[in-house]
């Protein structure tokens, strides 16, 4: 198929180049062609290697789907991809509402109602503001996928009007995880792993405290760690599958954390394996016990 793949093409604008509708279906049946909504299809591209790319298709889908429903907006998870911001579970649909209910049996939609906020334009595309984003994904979704996008909005600073925007989700469904998950927001957590492990320490009753900056004795900089164990000499390292990307990287690891321990900190290195069995509460617990043992109970 001799097309541009990405650009948007109507029914019309493929009959017109000969496409007709038997041409179509075998084009789709291919992979050549997606349908995107009614009367719109794509050209396809090879699968995308990056999340960039799979954004980037992702909205451009949206939007042709927006232009098809005029005064739509995005909502939720495809509000979020639209602001750049994480999720723990990237949408296929794309979820939209307008001020006028939305009512859509289109494949690949997510209608969604329509309650108080304000709407602003993101790339071209009207998409709900942050904050009420992340109230919606935590409602339906749960705290953590809540939490995600919201750690990351608050660093970036558009975590704004959340006791007004929490008062117009009011009594609706998942209140309370969207209280949560703005509660819990830190803009100092920086990776999506380190908010899962956060938000697992919280369940076990284990607060963590992120970026503590070590000293040594005379006060020279020794290392940044992703979190301290509140109230004891834990320090916790989340370790993601780039971290050592680099000859010696590991070997530099394995110096810093020998300066930790002599400097009196428990060490425990988490990693995605360890969320996903459901081990971080007791790897902490054993931590908070060796140290308790050698150090006693600190505030630090």
């Amino acid at each position: 198929m001799d097309l541009p793949p990405g650009a948007p093409l109507t029914t019309a604008a493929l009959t017109a180049l000969g496409y007709d509708a038997h041409a179509r279906r075998r084009l789709c049946s291919s992979g050549h062609l997606r349908r995107i909504t009614h009367g719109v299809y794509v050209v396809a591209k090879a699968a995308p290697a990056t999340f960039a790319e799979q954004r980037r298709q992702y909205l451009q889908r949206a939007g042709a789907l927006m232009a098809a429903l005029p005064g739509t907006y995005l909502v939720g998870p495809s509000a979020c991809l639209a602001q750049n911001l994480p999720l723990l579970n990237p949408p296929s649909a794309i979820h939209l509402s307008r001020e006028r209910q939305l009512h859509s049996n289109r494949a690949g939609v997510v209608s969604r109602r329509p309650w108080p906020h304000s709407v602003e334009p993101v790339d071209g595309l009207m998409t709900q503001q942050a904050t009420a984003a992340v109230i919606e994904i935590a409602a339906l979704e749960g705290t953590l996928a809540g939490l995600v996008p919201a750690d990351v909005a608050a660093r970036r600073g558009l975590l704004l009007d959340a006791d007004a925007l929490l008062d117009a989700w009011g009594r609706r469904r998942g209140n309370t995880h969207a209280r949560a998950a703005l509660a819990l927001a830190d803009g100092r957590r920086e990776s999506v792993l380190e908010t899962r492990v956060a938000w697992a320490a919280a369940l076990e009753g284990i607060a963590l405290d992120p970026q503590l900056r070590v000293l040594d004795e005379r006060g020279g900089f020794v290392a940044r760690a992703d979190f301290v164990v509140r109230g004891h000499r834990v320090i916790v390292e989340v370790d993601g599958l780039g971290k050592y990307r680099h000859d010696g990287d590991l070997r530099a690891e394995k110096l810093r954390q020998s300066d930790l321990e002599r400097l009196g900190w428990v060490v425990v290195r988490i990693m995605a394996r360890d969320i996903d069995a459901g081990r971080v509460g007791a790897l902490l617990r054993d931590a908070i016990r060796h140290a308790d043992a050698l150090f006693g109970p600190s505030a630090a």
